[in-house]
């Protein structure tokens, strides 16, 4: 039998490009009131080295929004910004009032140098934001498989880590219909159990999953084992039930 059948498918920091599968996703972005803008801050912003070097007693400062030049380096992609002040010291796993840290920017942001050089200046990929997101669920979510590719590289364990609600990288690409991120997952990153792996809410990523029919058949046939179609989760449904109940015509 067929897996399915077919379905319906202030800013200071820029805004990450969602890839062009992927649903719309909505992001917080930070804003700063004049009083905040330590010359720093723009410096960071535009990658000015010689102006960061100038001011590199505010390495440390941040915003009253809790950010801090680094993080405005990593979320405008400025990466000789970021290793200068990660070379005076700075601190790498700063976060600012939701949580968020250079790590999470650069690995939403898709800027996988960046992670790299994080990485190696001792950030932390399990950290979690306020609402439980880590720096591989960003990635996932928003479809940035070079991010994860550094991430995994640096910590093969992070394919199975979960965040604070319990999911993996696969619950994100599915849940965010990121097409070519699963593949990526599914092709490179294959883990045993990884598309039988339940979140919080008893939820696969194929519970999550609302189509298009190609990521339904890919999630059934494109990893190295069929996930389990009669799995339950704590609402009593199955994969094809979630889809049902999500107005996704078709079964699995």
């Amino acid at each position: 039998t067929a897996c399915f059948e077919s379905s319906r498918e202030s800013s200071i920091f820029r805004r990450p490009r969602t890839a062009p599968s992927a649903r719309r996703r909505k992001m917080s972005t930070p804003d700063a009131t004049s009083a905040d803008l330590k010359p720093i801050f723009a410096a960071a912003l535009q990658g000015n080295l010689s102006a960061i070097t100038a001011n590199i007693a505010d390495a440390n400062a941040a915003t009253a929004d809790g950010y801090t030049p680094l993080q405005l380096a990593v979320s405008a992609g400025q990466e000789q910004a970021a290793a200068l002040l990660l070379r005076e010291g700075v601190s790498v796993n700063a976060a600012d009032n939701t949580g968020v840290t250079a790590l999470m920017h650069a690995a939403m942001h898709g800027h996988s140098g960046i992670v790299d050089t994080l990485l190696l200046h001792g950030a932390d990929a399990r950290l979690k934001r306020a609402d439980g997101q880590t720096a591989v669920g960003l990635a996932a979510a928003y479809g940035r498989p070079a991010s994860l590719g550094a991430l995994f590289r640096a910590d093969p364990s992070l394919l199975e880590a979960r965040d604070g609600a319990g999911r993996t990288a696969f619950h994100w690409a599915a849940a965010s219909r990121h097409e070519t991120t699963l593949k990526y997952l599914l092709g490179r990153w294959w883990v045993n159990g990884a598309l039988a792996a339940v979140d919080g809410e008893g939820d696969t990523p194929l519970h999550l999953c609302r189509g298009p029919p190609r990521l339904l058949f890919l999630l059934c046939y494109g990893g190295g084992a069929t996930p389990p179609l009669d799995a339950v989760n704590r609402a009593g449904l199955t994969p094809a039930d979630a889809i049902a109940a999500a107005g996704v015509n078709g079964s699995l």
